[in-house]
Order: structure tokens, then C-alpha cells, then sequence
């Protein structure tokens, strides 16, 4: 919220990209249109996407968030909309075995975490995806 009233942005969340259609008149794809965001920042008819997920453990559930949001960054991509997956849990991403999020780092723009969305990192992409000059 911070960062999205400091460079003028809109901030939605949890919508519907069709949300988008109805109400900005952006085209969003069939297959994206039902699916709910738990952020969407707007700006200029630039749009972001940004998850959010905190794990308290390892297991099967980050492996599949991580696949899910690897389709979702495919589509987004097709739709111009610029995605961040925010993820954070060192009980998850901390142990060895990190293929998973190896993998979403190969593919997905932008990773962050929790100290990361604190610190300036997430304010760097905001201001250069939203081309805002300070």
C-alpha cells in the first residue's frame, strides 16, 4: 500500500482478472479471466500481478504452487501483465532441496521474498516496471 500510494498506483486486491475488463478495459484472456489475483497494481494501462504465499514447512504444496505460478507467468506474459511471486518460509525454501524454486527462478521474472518486499529491491522493480521516474 506504501509504495503504491507513494507513485500514485492502484492497488487491487483479491480480484478477478475479468475485474479488469469490466472495469478498465483491458483485454484479459479467456483462460486468466475467472482466475483470482491476491494483487493486482495498475498504472498507465501497465499492469503487475503479485502472489503471495508464506510456507511453514516443506512438502508437496510449494512444489505445486511453484508449477501453478509457472502457467500463470505463460499466461499473464500473453496478456502484457508483469508478474512477481512473492514467497518466503525457511523451514521450506531453507532446506537443501531446492529444485522447485531453482526451477520458478528459471522462468519467472521476478522472485522475492519477505526482507526483499521490505528493503528498497521491491520499490526497484515497481519504479522501473511502472517506468516512474524519481
Amino acid at each position: 500500500q506504501k509504495v503504491c500510494s507513494k507513485y500514485n498506483i492502484t492497488l487491487l486486491v483479491q480480484k478477478q482478472f475479468k475485474y479488469l475488463t469490466e472495469n478498465y478495459r483491458l483485454e484479459i484472456n479467456e483462460d486468466l479471466a475467472n482466475r483470482k489475483a491476491d494483487f493486482i497494481l495498475i498504472k498507465d494501462n501497465i499492469v503487475m500481478n503479485i502472489e503471495a504465499n508464506f510456507y511453514f514447512d516443506a512438502g508437496s504444496k510449494p512444489e505445486e504452487i511453484i508449477d501453478s505460478y509457472l502457467n500463470r507467468n505463460i499466461e499473464l506474459k500473453r496478456d502484457k501483465i508483469i508478474f512477481i511471486y512473492l514467497t518466503d518460509g525457511i523451514r521450506c525454501w531453507g532446506n537443501i532441496d531446492k529444485n522447485q524454486l531453482i526451477k520458478g527462478f528459471k522462468s519467472i521474472d521476478y522472485i522475492i521474498n519477505y526482507h526483499m518486499l521490505k528493503e528498497r529491491y521491491f520499490e526497484d522493480i515497481i519504479i522501473k516496471e511502472f517506468n516512474i521516474n524519481n
